[in-house]
């Protein structure tokens, strides 16, 4: 027993743990309640996560080897992909599965828009971090030091269990707790608390869990998290669309047509914010007075719905149009800021032409849109427009939205201008002359 234990020292003294060597002397038969188990195990720890890998073999040379290329797999690329090359069929949750590795894996068969995955990655790690109160300096924000990377790094070091329907629950109610005591503020909070929701648990599909390879804990995160109730999302309008649009045409279409023309295509056409950024000339179909949205090397849309015509009848803002492109000379291209360039593999919240769309939020919030999101107030006005004149189906297909459920939960259908009647007015309602005798 000396013996082997010194030959086991002397094997290991000058091997890394990338060398087959290292791994020889480490690898063991698995004992179960029945017995041992006839071919080799290895139980690897790194970067604070221990597993045990069944190598598939009787022989301590070739096992030491495999066990080597698990830790080679490790350092180059992480838990997740090793996981789903080297336990096939074997049990992978320890519970400690940490937050980055899983979202490593998640990334590495992501099937949809990095943006998207961003953005669900975003929601994700602001609610890991309040939780766990990992950044109570505001690090986060840090994009020029370190902070930000640090952040990321702590939250990533996270394990997924912690994230417990308890913890997420009381987050609800505390980030509830912090909305100015009013009902319409509270109400914002809510909207707010649930999106963050919405798009964090979206990281736990079920495809998108079983395309990673990984065995999650049970119950799933979220899994017992309700979103608020009676939230009201309808949009009503605090501003004269009308007024607007004429102080539009007076200041910005001479001293700043691509203003004024990201305001027509999101006023009348109720195009969102990066379908402006992106709209070619080829989409404006002046013959048929219409948009038509395309798959093109640029633009990518939200939803197969986004690609549905949208008319644009109006016959001012196609005089406008049709001026402008005569101006830039352009048979396609860009219809706003052509010459902005465009940037493969945007990231998150990038727009080609950023400071144009921010110049024209500065001027909306100047004149008296006070949304959050002033750009997208006017696509609103233009849903709400067309709800109120033709009725919630014609929203619907007008916004370019998935079915009118979705509509109807932003927009008041306007139409219903009946009261009921339930008999002769003079005789079940007290007159205004009759109202002293009371």
């Amino acid at each position: 027993m000396y013996l082997e234990k010194v030959h086991s020292e002397f094997m290991n003294e000058n091997h890394s743990k990338m060398s087959a060597n290292y791994w020889t002397s480490r690898v063991y038969f698995h004992k179960q309640s029945t017995g041992f188990e006839s071919e080799y195990s290895v139980s690897i720890q790194f970067k604070g996560r221990r597993e045990r890998f069944k190598v598939g073999t009787t022989s301590r040379e070739i096992a030491g080897r495999i066990a080597a290329e698990i830790y080679r797999s490790l350092s180059n690329f992480g838990w997740g992909r090793t996981i789903a090359i080297y336990k096939k069929g074997q049990s992978t949750f320890t519970g400690a599965l940490a937050i980055g590795e899983y979202l490593d894996a998640v990334r590495k068969n992501w099937p949809g828009k990095q943006i998207t995955l961003d953005i669900y990655t975003r929601f994700l790690r602001q609610i890991v971090s309040d939780i766990e109160n990992l950044d109570p300096k505001n690090k986060r924000f840090d994009h020029m030091g370190t902070g930000a990377i640090d952040w990321h790094r702590r939250i990533d070091q996270v394990p997924l269990s912690a994230i417990s329907d308890g913890k997420v629950n009381k987050w609800k109610l505390d980030s509830l707790a912090q909305a100015e005591p009013t009902e319409a503020a509270r109400n914002k909070r809510k909207i707010s608390i649930n999106t963050c929701l919405r798009n964090a648990r979206s990281l736990f599909g079920k495809r998108i869990i079983k395309s990673t390879g990984l065995e999650l804990p049970s119950p799933l995160p979220f899994a017992g998290v309700d979103f608020f109730g009676g939230v009201d999302q309808r949009y009503f309008s605090v501003f004269d669309i009308r007024e607007l649009l004429l102080k539009a045409k007076e200041k910005l279409s001479l001293m700043d047509p691509d203003s004024y023309s990201v305001i027509l295509l999101a006023a009348f056409a109720g195009l969102r914010r990066r379908e402006i950024d992106l709209l070619e000339w080829s989409s404006i179909d002046f013959k048929n007075e219409m948009i038509q949205l395309r798959i093109t090397d640029y633009y990518h849309p939200k939803t197969a719905d986004s690609l549905r015509a949208i008319p644009l009848r109006d016959r001012s803002v196609l005089d406008w149009f049709k001026t402008r492109k005569r101006a830039q000379g352009a048979t396609d291209g860009f219809v706003i800021a052509p010459d902005a360039p465009y940037t493969k593999d945007q990231k998150l919240d990038y727009y080609r032409c950023e400071q144009l769309l921010e110049r024209v939020t500065c001027w909306l919030r100047t004149h008296g849109v006070k949304d959050s999101r002033p750009l997208h107030a006017l696509r609103k006005e233009a849903g709400s427009d067309i709800v109120k004149r033709a009725g919630l189906i014609s929203g619907a297909a007008f916004l370019r939205h998935k079915s009118p459920t979705v509509t109807a939960m932003h927009y008041s259908d306007y139409r219903i201008i009946e009261t009921p009647n339930f008999g002769d007015e003079a005789d079940n309602v007290i007159r205004l002359e009759d109202y002293h005798k009371i």
